[in-house]
Formats: structure tokens, C-alpha cells, sequence
């Protein structure tokens, strides 16, 4: 079945096989990436490793007025007023309509064993390095125009460490969390930098 990865996109350039083969190569590693379209107008892109194990797909979708895209972003707006930090759900819903374009990466299971994932995340750094804009994860939350984390929508279970961001007068502080730290959870929902984090 597989959970989403989504680049929500401020520049409309067309990003073409070739550069995202390119991303994987330099990298040192290796996929095949097979679009519906033969040029850079795709629409799908379908990612699979060397031995034909299905990694994932890649839909592209413009934002305008009615398209299934346009409802997914305000599907968004209306989702992030359940979680926190408030100062994050607010910056996110103004960043919102700036917003052009949605790459929606589905991420398959093939894709969670033998270091495959780590194809998948090269992809969707090649799509943001070109489009800009923000990252979202399903189970995650959103990530700020830096990549920084900023919402938390993560489970209860959580653990491990995390960047993440919170505004201070209109200015992101940067630090190094403990995600499975209940005081530093609290201080994050808060829209605080917690005591026990790293300051970058």
C-alpha cells in the first residue's frame, strides 16, 4: 500500500528523466525511472531498483482552481489546525498560496528494505532542489522552505533524533531534537526551541 512523501512545489520548471537519473547516479546509485511521457511533460514517473523491485511512484500535479491537487492543499489547511506548534500551522497556511505544483511520492514497500529508501530520497531531493517549497511526510508533518522540521503529526511511539525549527519573531531557530523526549516534545508544541536540544 505505502505512504506519501510530497514536495509541494513554488517553481514550475520541468525537471526531465535525465536530471533525475543524473541525481541518482551522482549519488552512486541505481534505479530505473520509466515515465507515462517520453519528454519532460510527465505526469508518472514509476521507480524501481536494478533487480525490478517496485520502489515507487511519482505523481506531478499543478495547483489550479477545482484539481484534485488544489483540494489535497486545502484538505492540508484544514488538517494542520489539529496540530502544533500553532506559530508553524499559521506560517504553513500563508506559504500555502504559494504553491504551484505537487509531486506525490508513493512510497512502496520495496522501497523499506535493503537500503532502497535511500533511492527514493535522493528523487525527491532532486524534485525540491528544482521546485522549491516545502517536504511532507505522512506520519511526519511538514518541513519549512529549509527542509527543517516544523509541525508535529508524528505517532506517540515516536523516537530518534530530528532537525527541526521553530519561529521566534518571524525567524527560524534551528536545533537538534529528541523526538521520544516528553519535555522536549511539550516545548516544541509549545513553539519553543526545548532546553535539551542542539542549537544549530
Amino acid at each position: 500500500m505505502g505512504y506519501y512523501i510530497r514536495v509541494l512545489g513554488i517553481y514550475t520548471e520541468a525537471i526531465s528523466l535525465a536530471e533525475l537519473e543524473a541525481a541518482l547516479e551522482e549519488e552512486g546509485l541505481k534505479a530505473t525511472v520509466t515515465a507515462d511521457q517520453e519528454d519532460d511533460t510527465w505526469s508518472v514517473l514509476d521507480v524501481a531498483a536494478s533487480n525490478g523491485t517496485k520502489l515507487a511512484q511519482i505523481e506531478k500535479n499543478f495547483i489550479f482552481k477545482g484539481c484534485l491537487a488544489q483540494m489535497e492543499l486545502d484538505e492540508f489547511r484544514v488538517l494542520i489546525r489539529e496540530h502544533q506548534p500553532l506559530s508553524a500551522v499559521e506560517w504553513l497556511d500563508h506559504y500555502f498560496d504559494r504553491i504551484k505544483v505537487v509531486y506525490a511520492i508513493r512510497v512502496l514497500d520495496g522501497a523499506l528494505v535493503d537500503f532502497n529508501l535511500e533511492t527514493v530520497n535522493a528523487l525527491k531531493r532532486a524534485l525540491w532542489g528544482k521546485s522549491g517549497g516545502l517536504l511532507q511526510n505522512d506520519l511526519e508533518g511538514f518541513s519549512n522552505d529549509e527542509g527543517y522540521h516544523i509541525l508535529w503529526q508524528f505517532p506517540d511511539d515516536i523516537t530518534g533524533d530530528k532537525y527541526c525549527a521553530v519561529l521566534d519573531n518571524g525567524v527560524w531557530v534551528k536545533f537538534r531534537m529528541d523526538l521520544g523526549d516528553t519535555f522536549q516534545r511539550m516545548a516544541f508544541w509549545a513553539g519553543e526551541v526545548p532546553q535539551m536540544a542542539v542549537r544549530l
